[in-house]
């Protein structure tokens, strides 16, 4: 009989590699020893057999000559550079005094060397790495207690056992990117998409995000992620998205989702004995597979693309694993992600989409449908089914699978039976024991500032209530029911009455009164039957309502008037209600039950103001048809009446009103005249990148206006600059024939000759040999070029309106030019430095040169030069730098001048014609076209800056370059500006040629962000490095900007942990304060980002784990982990000492509100069994007295806290601001202004921009003033 022991199975192997790695690389164990250890792992080998893998696997501890040699010259190379090194092998760093010692005693002589020249490059070594010094800590110890780490032996057996023959197969059918990819965004790292990530940046990732099961694991997994061995890589990578899941991670897209779950099931069958069992032993595999769960549902009920939002349409793919999951105990009313979507219970989405499989399946499994379910989900179940894109059949059986499990109540099924008319499911539920007059929840749809739709306008349902507005032979059958007949005074409530009032017919009503004769009479939350009808219009019953004398009132009609009601209208001026009558808020107030919006304006009046004042409700020809019959009833005119039709564009409206009086000149309550409300409505000029913004019919009745306008009398203010601008050549025509100038001068400082140079692409003039280039029309109008004061443009008959697409077509023929020829020629006074940016931004250098002969308009303020000057330098046209340089000859022209951004938030921003803010991030914006120095009606200013900045947005540095040595000096702007752009370092070079450093203070500027959030948030570490070396201070922090981060705030935040640990380094405030709203500590946000390595560093250094977070909108470390279910995060914060009971309690319990608010369950059950939880805590949570919308957005004189750290009565308090912005605060408070002032109603409609009309006098102030420019002295003489 043989003794010799039997061969170990390589799938045994594979379970205890990283054992094996870790005992004999890592802790130096003997191989004697390590026999020992394995044999009680259950793994018996003999030492030959061990040695064998060990040289298999290449686990040496030991390093050969040629690899020291090939290490010596890397080092070499990268010192020869400025570079440190740190040497890698197989995932193990190697100490530096080792390497120093080992390349000495193996380098190669000096002799050697030349014997070996020409020398083939080192060696290829995929285990070998020489690369900068890791940020990683190689001594972390982590708290033993923390979840991930406990798991580690019962994971790294059930990992190897997902490397079945069929998951390797998975693994090679897939693209290794992919995988890796994943593994990037299981990080949370994934801020580019590259191809390629180095060895240094994927072992830097994983450092910054996950606890170390031993020590250099980071390193190891590294290596073996950059290697090619499918048998290893998959373990690495089913490890990974394990760590994800059960921390929160929910960002997988679908192919990557299907990458994992095509693994998982592939193994189901050795998983699924083992899950309860392992989600009983672990947090961590109970967080796990409720991800699972969660994923799983997310793309069985997933319709993407729109070629799959058709009729019951299914996502192909099996629900194997979400049925696994629920045998092995998971529940299946855990929901998709945190309460703040419509949809997000499984059953819910099931529903929905009409899957009958899925919603069979969870109903076996006994889910819960009721309010709390329709609440999460923001409809009932019926109403998921009824609001599908399915068909008649499905929702019928989805209503018969409710009714089969019993699920909702008969009663609930019946409402869904009548909505899809199915008769056989009627009548069945008729002969059960049932009440139709039972009413449910069914969730209230609304939409902003529209009425809600009249079949689910009523928060409670009933049969009777469902039926009305349907099939009247089903609500006759109900009104016949027992549950009806047997007291119909009692049952009949008045919400059955209103809804009658809002959906039926008067034949229903009439059935209604006799069962019950008063109900007619019943209000119901302040609402009759009579507002009903008029809310939705409907007419007959409004008409029986009124000839059975109910009464009726001023909001009547406004509400039909101000909905389109023409009919409705012309009912109730029949009954003798007046169009003058006053009307208050409080008279309309009941409307907001059928609106999600305030239907009308704080400040009600007149019927007719109210209605013009109102902005929420899109103007139609039914709206106009209303307004026409309440001003021809004799409406009176109370100021602002023209203005507002103006602005509309209604003309017949507008008609209507001028023939009964009134004035052509009204003006609103901004100052605007009407016809500069017709010119641009909004309050602003809008000038759109797009040449086809304007459509024809906005054209249209925007000439039409004026025109009628100007016939009944309007004096001109100065719209011709403004017309002119807006390429609007019917418009322009318009006002010159009635009496305009070209000599006007706009709101915003700019002339006619500014606002042509600008458009000269853009609108299309007669020239001088009298024709009009135009082939759109059937007939060119000839003319003759008159003088300077009534230069005339070609004329179209005026029922001819130019169209959109050509008022925007570019030409650019000599007849235009003779045209600006004969302008230019004709003028002969002074001009500012407007025309010549204009002329700069449209690159028309020959113009420039004639502009430039013009006498100069002198001024008191010197921004539009310095403009010019910064645009000259941007364009690289060095000739005409040196022009304009000697034309602006004053020294403020080379410091400061306009810039295409504002500061929004503490960034540099822009926005667009689109209305959107975008950050400026380096590359070419809109400001290649607009005039951005001109006064912005809406925005104010773009931005006061260096003329630096400007050039530095252009591609050549050598205007820059000219007006450093000219004197200009960078601002804050400026380096903002560079620290975008790819050419940096080129403009930092010549910048410290001239003396030009980082350290230099900024106080005009001081609202501007830390200019190192740039390279940071492109993750340009070189770059970083650079600008703290010319000076740029690493806690440069404004904390009273709303989202302001400091560097090292957006290090932590972005999970940079190369960054935070440069950062402090270089000595960064690790207890930088939050912004006062919506920001955070460095550790916060990497609490809330999940980064282990960099939260264990920050609190290494110092940073506090109780601080309170922002203001508003903010979160403790805890809270903030919780909330995105960080689970291991929340156990190190509790263990390096967050604060959870005493006076930290009110912390834990919003900790654990947070993680259930957002569907992270597991979390919540690790915190409640693990710190305990009581009958008062839940009280205190369902109280809501821990929310933070209640507590955290209080000011110093109403908080329930006494400073901005957690601690207990023995401990100091910390003030993150200072006094005078507590102060700020303070006064802006709202809860204090609750307390101390009744809300009266006369709280201002919201914010409007102020206007200053044309026919104001301008001075430079009015012209340039900026808000965020803090010192003027510094730009004015």
């Amino acid at each position: 009989m043989s003794t010799a022991k039997p061969q170990t199975k390589k799938g045994q192997w594979l379970q205890h590699k990283d054992f094996i790695r870790y005992e004999y690389l890592v802790r130096n164990t003997s191989l004697t020893d390590l026999l020992v250890l394995l044999a009680g792992r259950g793994l018996a080998t003999t030492k030959a057999q061990l040695e064998y893998r060990l040289k298999l696997w290449r686990f040496s501890k030991n390093l050969d000559q040629e690899i020291w040699r090939s290490v010596g010259r890397k080092i070499k190379r990268r010192s020869d550079v400025g570079k440190k090194s740190e040497v890698i092998y197989d995932g193990n760093r190697i100490k530096h005094s080792k390497v120093t010692k080992e390349t000495a005693r193996h380098s190669e002589s000096f002799y050697h060397g030349l014997a070996l020249r020409p020398r083939s490059p080192s060696p290829i070594n995929p285990r070998l790495v020489v690369c900068s010094p890791l940020p990683i800590k190689q001594d972390t110890i982590w708290p033993l207690s923390i979840p991930w780490l406990m798991l580690r032996d019962v994971l790294s057996d059930n990992t190897t056992s997902f490397v079945s023959p069929s998951a390797i197969g998975v693994y090679r059918s897939t693209d290794s990117y992919a995988l890796l990819s994943t593994i990037v965004q299981a990080l949370r790292q994934s801020r580019t998409n590259r191809p390629y990530w180095s060895f240094q940046e994927l072992a830097v990732s994983i450092g910054a995000s996950m606890p170390e099961w031993y020590l250099g694991e980071s390193t190891h997994t590294a290596s073996i992620l950059l290697g090619n061995q499918a048998n290893e890589i998959l373990p690495e990578y089913i490890k990974f998205v394990i760590y994800a899941l059960s921390n929160g991670t929910r960002s997988f897209d679908r192919a990557q989702w299907d990458i994992f779950s095509s693994i998982l099931r592939e193994n189901m069958s050795d998983l699924q004995p083992k899950l309860r069992q392992l989600q009983s032993h672990s947090i961590t595999i109970r967080a796990f597979l409720e991800k699972v769960f969660q994923m799983e549902i997310y793309w069985a009920t997933h319709i993407d693309g729109p070629a799959n939002r058709r009729k019951d349409y299914l996502p192909d793919r099996s629900l194997d694993i979400i049925q696994m999951l629920l045998e092995s105990g998971l529940d299946p009313n855990y929901r998709l992600t945190g309460h703040n979507g419509p949809l997000v219970t499984p059953i819910g989405r099931a529903l929905n989409i009409g899957h009958i499989d899925l919603s069979e399946l969870l109903l076996s499994f006994n889910v819960r449908i009721d309010n709390t379910q329709a609440d999460f989900d923001g409809y009932t179940a019926i109403q998921a089914i009824l609001r599908g894109r399915l068909s008649n059949a499905v929702q019928s059986r989805l209503l018969n699978l409710l009714k089969e499990y019993k699920a909702v109540s008969l009663e609930e099924v019946l409402c869904g039976a009548l909505r899809l008319d199915d008769m056989e499911l009627i009548e069945g539920i008729l002969q059960e024991n049932i009440d139709v007059t039972k009413v449910h929840f069914e969730a209230r749809l609304l939409q902003s500032y529209e009425l809600g739709d009249k079949s689910n306008i009523l928060s409670y349902e009933s049969p009777l209530t469902t039926s009305l507005g349907g099939n009247c032979h089903w609500t006759e059958k109900l009104l016949n029911h027992h549950s009806v007949q047997k007291a119909p005074s009692e049952v009949l409530t008045g919400e059955i009455f209103i809804a009658a009032a809002i959906r039926g017919h008067c034949q229903i009503i009439g059935q209604l009164q006799e069962l019950s004769p008063t109900g007619l009479a019943r209000k119901w939350n302040g609402i009759t039957c009579m507002r009903a009808a008029v809310a939705y219009d409907n007419v007959p019953v409004a008409q029986l309502l009124l000839e059975r004398s109910h009464c009726t009132s001023p909001d009547l009609l406004l509400i039909a008037a101000h909905y389109g009601y023409e009919d409705m209208v012309k009912l109730l001026l029949q009954y003798v209600l007046s169009p003058d009558e006053m009307v208050s808020e409080g008279d309309v107030k009941w409307l907001h039950y059928f609106t999600a919006g305030p239907p009308m304006p704080k400040n009600c009046g007149s019927i007719l103001q109210t209605l013009l004042r109102s902005h929420f409700t899109p103007w139609n020809a039914s709206k106009a048809n209303c307004l026409v019959l309440l001003i021809e009833r004799g409406v009176r005119f109370l100021g602002g009446e023209i203005a507002r039709l103006a602005e509309i564009g209604f003309r017949e409206p507008l008609r209507a009103a001028l023939a009964r009086g009134g004035s052509p000149n009204d003006r609103d309550k901004y100052g605007r005249t009407a016809i500069q409300c017709a010119l641009y409505p909004k309050g602003y000029l809008r000038i759109s990148r797009s040449r086809h913004a304007n459509t024809s019919c906005e054209v249209n009745k925007r000439y039409r206006t004026i025109r009628l306008l100007l016939e009944a009398g309007a004096e001109q203010s100065g719209e011709i600059v403004n017309a002119i601008r807006e390429s609007d050549y019917n418009v322009t025509k318009l006002l010159l024939e009635h009496g305009g100038t070209l000599e006007d001068i706009n709101e915003r400082g700019a002339s006619c000759l500014e606002a042509l140079i600008m458009n000269s692409n853009n609108i299309s003039f007669m020239g001088a040999n009298s024709h009009y280039f135009h082939d759109h029309y059937p007939s060119l109008n000839e003319g003759t070029m008159r003088g300077y004061h009534s230069a005339r443009f070609g004329v179209q008959d005026n029922t001819t309106i130019a169209c959109s697409t050509c008022a925007a077509r570019c030409f650019d023929g000599s007849d235009e030019r003779d045209f600006l020829q004969a302008l230019l020629e004709a003028q002969d006074d002074p001009i500012d430095a407007g025309p010549i940016c204009a002329a700069i931004q449209v690159e028309d250098w020959e113009l420039l040169d004639r502009l430039i002969t013009r006498r100069h308009k002198e001024t008191n303020c010197h921004l539009l030069e310095g403009t010019a000057i910064g645009l000259a330098a941007r364009a690289g046209q060095m000739e005409i730098l040196e022009k304009l340089l000697t034309r602006f000859h004053h020294p403020s022209a080379v410091q400061s001048g306009f810039i295409p951004f504002y500061v929004e938030e503490g960034q540099l921003v822009l926005r667009p014609s689109d209305d959107s803010s975008l950050k400026f991030n380096g590359r070419p914006w809109v400001y290649d076209t607009n005039d951005f120095w001109r006064k912005d009606p809406v925005l104010g200013l773009r931005g006061v800056a260096s003329p630096l900045a400007l050039a530095a947005l252009g591609a050549d540095p050598s205007g820059s370059e000219a007006l450093l040595a000219h004197g200009c000096c960078a601002d804050k702007t400026t380096f903002t500006v560079i620290a975008q752009k790819e050419s940096a370092f080129v403009y930092l070079g010549l910048l410290r040629k001239h003396s030009q450093q980082l350290d230099t203070p900024f106080p005009s500027q001081s609202t501007l962000c830390s200019i190192l959030l740039g390279p940071i948030e492109n993750g340009n570490v070189e770059l970083l490095e650079g600008l703290v070396d010319a000076g740029s201070d690493v806690n440069d922090h404004n904390a009273t900007l709303d989202s302001s981060r400091s560097p090292l705030q957006l290090s932590a935040q972005l999970g940079d942990l190369g960054m935070v640990h440069y950062l402090i380094e270089k000595q960064a405030d690790v207890n930088s304060p939050p912004s006062f709203s919506r920001g955070g500590t460095a550790l916060q946000f990497a609490a809330i980002g999940g980064y282990m390595g960099i939260a264990s560093l920050l609190i290494d250094h110092g940073a506090r784990i109780n601080a309170r977070g922002s203001r508003k909108d903010g979160r403790t470390a805890l809270e903030g982990a919780a909330e995105h279910g960080r689970l291991d995060m929340l156990e190190l914060l509790l263990q390096r000492g967050a604060a959870w009971s005493n006076y930290g309690r009110q912390q834990f319990i919003s900790a654990v509100r947070l993680a259930l608010q957002n569907a992270h369950y597991a979390a919540v059950h690790w915190l409640k069994n693990r710190y305990g939880w009581t009958e008062e805590d839940e009280d205190f949570q369902e109280d809501g007295v821990d929310y933070w919308f209640r507590w955290d957005e209080r000011c110093k004189n109403c908080r329930d806290f006494c400073c901005d750290e957690i601690h207990g009565t023995e401990d100091n308090c910390i003030h993150y601001y200072s006094d005078d912005t507590e102060e700020k605060w303070a006064a802006e408070c709202y809860y204090c202004k609750l307390k101390a002032v009744e809300d009266d109603g006369s709280q201002s409609e919201g914010e409007e921009v102020l206007y200053q009309g044309p026919g104001q006098k301008l001075d430079d102030y009015d012209i340039f003033f900026e808000p965020w420019v803090s010192d003027y002295s510094l730009l004015f003489d």
